[in-house]
Parts: C-alpha cells; sequence; structure tokens
C-alpha cells in the first residue's frame, strides 16, 4: 500500500531532518569578554572585546556594565566585537558581553569581568567661573553628563523646560553650546542606543510622552519619534530589561505609575505594559538587586504616603509585584530621587533616598533584601519640599564611594564621603550657590580629578551652570 501525500510528506521531511543534521537546528555558542588596558585612570580610553564561538556570519554584541548598556558592536568574520570607551568613572565596573543571536546561531552571555578606575586624589573644590549665563527666566529640570559628538571628551545636555540644549566640552574645562533641541517639558534625560548605531541617542520625559532624538554622530539630533503617555513623565530610565541586546526604556506616567517599553532595536518600541497604576511615582534606578541577571527597578512613589519600593526583574521583560521597603504616614512628605550604587564595595547594590531632611541608605545583601536603614540628617535647608537630588560616586579620588545632595531651596549642596564599608562621614557643604538644582561630576577638565558641573540660580531670571573643578 503506497502511502498517501501527508505520510509521504512526512517521510520527505523527515529524510531532510535526519539528512542535513536538523533543518532547524541552531549552534550553539559561548561568549568571552576581555578589556584592555586595566586598571585604567578616569578618561582613558578602554577597549573591551568579546569573542563569540564558533564566529557566526554576521549579528552584533551588546555590552554591558552591571544593567547599564555601554554600547553595541558588529562581529568581525572571526567572531570578535570590540567597543572602545572613555566614560567609565571611578570605581569597580563589572563588565558583561551578550551575543543575542543571529540566523542558525543560539546567543550566549559572557561571565562578568572586573574593570578598575581610578582618579587622581581630590581633597577640594574649587569655585570656578561659569560659562553659561542664560540671562532669561528658564525652568532648568535635569542634567545628563556623556560624550554626545563622539571626540573623547565629556559633554553635558540641559534640560530647560521646552527643550533640551548641550554643551560640548573640549577636555579643558570649557563648553561650547549645541543647537537646541525640542524635547517638550524635559524633566528629565537618559541616552540609550537604540537603533544598533554605535551612536548614544537621547530621550526626554515631558508632559504627555516621551521624546526620542537620533544621535547623527557629529554632535546633532534629529527627531525620532515619541511615545505618548497620557500623564506627566518625571524621569525615564535606559536598560536591556528582556535581556535581548536592545535599550528598552522604562519611565514614570503622571498618577499612572510604572511604564516599560521593550525596543526593538530599530529605534521602535513595542507595546507599553504598565505597572503600579493609579500610584504617582517620581523617580527611579536600576540595578540587579537580586543578582538573577534581570534588571530591577527601584522607585519613590510621590503620593500622601511617600515610599521606597523595588520591582524585580522576571527576565523576558516582566516583572513581579513591588515591594515597599520603606513609607511614611500619610502627610505632605516629598520624596527624593533614588540613587543605586554600590556603597560598601561588596559587589552588590544599595541604595540612597532623601527625604524629610534625612538621607536613608539601605545595603543590598544580593538576593533582593535590604539591611534596615541607616539614616543621616541633613541640614535644615534640605527639609520638605525641596525635592533634593542624590547622586553616587567616588568624588575625592579615594576609591571609597560617596553622595552629593542637590537642592534647589536648600542654598548648598552637600557631600557624605564614604568610609568604603556603607558608612558616610557627616555632611560637609562644599559650595553655597543661590539654588542648586541639580549637577554631574566627571573629569571635565582633564587632570585626572573629578569636577562637579552645578546647574544653579541667583535669581529667576538668571541661570547658568557652575563649574567646581577638584583640586590636589
Amino acid at each position: 500500500m503506497r502511502p498517501n501525500f501527508c505520510e509521504r510528506t512526512a517521510l520527505f521531511v523527515s529524510f531532510l531532518w535526519l539528512g542535513c543534521g536538523g533543518l532547524f537546528a541552531q549552534i550553539s555558542t559561548s561568549t568571552a569578554i576581555s578589556t584592555s588596558p586595566d586598571p585604567i585612570g578616569v578618561g582613558v580610553p578602554v577597549k573591551i572585546q568579546a569573542t563569540v564561538t564558533p564566529a557566526p556570519p554576521s549579528g552584533r554584541v551588546t555590552f554591558y556594565d552591571r544593567t547599564t548598556i555601554l554600547g553595541t558592536a558588529p562581529i568581525n568574520p572571526s567572531g570578535q566585537a570590540s567597543f572602545t570607551t572613555e566614560a567609565l568613572l571611578p570605581g569597580s565596573h563589572r563588565l558583561r558581553a551578550l551575543f543575542p543571536g543571529a540566523t542558525g546561531f543560539l546567543g550566549s552571555r559572557s561571565s562578568y569581568i572586573l574593570q578598575e578606575t581610578w582618579s587622581s586624589p581630590a581633597s577640594a573644590l574649587q569655585v570656578g567661573a561659569h560659562y553659561v549665563d542664560f540671562g532669561q527666566e528658564i525652568e532648568p529640570l535635569c542634567m545628563l553628563a556623556g560624550d554626545f559628538n563622539l571626540d573623547g571628551k565629556p559633554d553635558v545636555a540641559i534640560g530647560m523646560g521646552s527643550y533640551f540644549q548641550i554643551y560640548f566640552g573640549d577636555g579643558k574645562g570649557s563648553f561650547s553650546p549645541s543647537a537646541q533641541f525640542n524635547g517638550g517639558g524635559t524633566y528629565a534625560l537618559a541616552s540609550g542606543d537604540f537603533r544598533g548605531t554605535g551612536l548614544m541617542d537621547i530621550v526626554s520625559a515631558n508632559a504627555g510622552n516621551i521624546e526620542f532624538s537620533w544621535n547623527q554622530g557629529n554632535g546633532s539630533f534629529v527627531p525620532g519619534g515619541m511615545i505618548l503617555t497620557g500623564g506627566t513623565v518625571l524621569d525615564v530610565n535606559v536598560a536591556d530589561f528582556n535581556g535581548d541586546g536592545n535599550a528598552d526604556v522604562v519611565f514614570t506616567n503622571g498618577a499612572f505609575g510604572i511604564n516599560v517599553a521593550l525596543g526593538n532595536g530599530d529605534g521602535t518600541f513595542q507595546k507599553v505594559k504598565n505597572y503600579l497604576p493609579q500610584t504617582s511615582v517620581y523617580r527611579l534606578a536600576v540595578a540587579d538587586f537580586n543578582g538573577d541577571g534581570s534588571p530591577d527597578i527601584a522607585f519613590a512613589i510621590l503620593a500622601d504616603a511617600a515610599g521606597l519600593g523595588v520591582m524585580y526583574g522576571e527576565g523576558g521583560g516582566d516583572f513581579a509585584a513591588p515591594q515597599i521597603l520603606f513609607s511614611t504616614a500619610v502627610g505632605t512628605e516629598v520624596p527624593s530621587a533614588v540613587s543605586a550604587f554600590d556603597f560598601n564595595r561588596d559587589g552588590k547594590p544599595d541604595l540612597a533616598y532623601v527625604i524629610s531632611g534625612a538621607l536613608h541608605v539601605f545595603l543590598g545583601n544580593g538576593d533582593g533584601t535590604f539591611e534596615p536603614d541607616v539614616v543621616y540628617p541633613l541640614p535644615a535647608d534640605f527639609a520638605e519640599g525641596v525635592y533634593p537630588n542624590p547622586i553616587s560616586g567616588d568624588f575625592n579620588g579615594d576609591g571609597k564611594p560617596d553622595i552629593a545632595i542637590f537642592g534647589s531651596a536648600a542654598q548648598e549642596f552637600e557631600i557624605l564621603y564614604g568610609n568604603g564599608d556603607g558608612t558616610f562621614q557627616p555632611p560637609a557643604p562644599e559650595y553655597r550657590p543661590a539654588r542648586p538644582y541639580f549637577g554631574v561630576y566627571g573629569d571635565f577638565n582633564g587632570d585626572g580629578r573629578m569636577d562637579f558641573l552645578v546647574f544653579d540660580s541667583r535669581d529667576d531670571f538668571n541661570f547658568y551652570f557652575q563649574p567646581l573643578w577638584g583640586l590636589d
């Protein structure tokens, strides 16, 4: 009896599968990572190289510092991809490479490798001449440091109400302004390679949307589309939440909680997923708090009862129900931004959070739990209603993480110098401007020491950014 059509087809497919090793068979790969040189001084280029074995005929590799995407690079015929950056700030960096896969080849992820970056000791900060006096009433809302024109020298982007503008650094402490780029309300800025070009694009948080600006590689940006939100976006962050090598975005959305949009790697995004609906969230921080390799999201709640919580990533871009670490009684408490950093140098991310005139530090255990918060009182100026903004890093070059806190009504900014074990010295006022709205740090004058750029104002009509140079 002859086999019918379906049976003949099944036999033919089986023959192809057995004879050709499987039409749909995928080749397993492994990815290794190396850096050179190590250690490096701040501002020194470091080459990060990934090797995929066996070598696929095409594809890209994404490079990470913990959960932060550093950039992407194409794979050459030998299976190697390399990425060079001068942007690593002082500290221990846990670098990793991901090959997300290609036609006929399964993806693979390297193990972590440590890269040490150091800065020269700085015993004090010197107030420099301010470079930009805007001479008009504007509303400064955020700052973002980065190398936006690919010249190896740090620049700064400033969000100013209806637009953002980039000031390109010359590496010697001077800056020149770019054109103004439309950014809506520009409550926050973040950068990422959303198109796989190797260029850092900018996403801005606005009233009613988040807006993308595509980097052209020469210091200019063009409109790149937007995601409508319906609510005011107060913060935006970038990470790879589903592990596919593409940059994703997470953003607050007025009273509609936290939203995640997974990137497709070509400048487009999947449908937005909403978490914590009907909850006002102020600021966000991203890190892997439970050590499972998936980015988690820490968030500050802006509501009658303010608080701090974490949503743990489950892989694939999904998140578990949020856990609240800290909350206040119902009242008029105003939370700060959230800063994630390894304050005690144990390789596990910790959290810093300011509320009610005090800094709260939660040391992470690496499994998603935290030690009880240690509270550091701040000067009376850092009181309710100031919206203080903490940033973290090694500011004085002693290898110990510190915390700087800005606040528009505080008339000073404070640095709490770290002891290296997760504890901090009492706050020290480093600079007493009129209104220190925000600040960023980096080596802006090329002397190997950490500097600050502080967005300041003398009154409602004179705004400028003030350099503070690190001194030996």
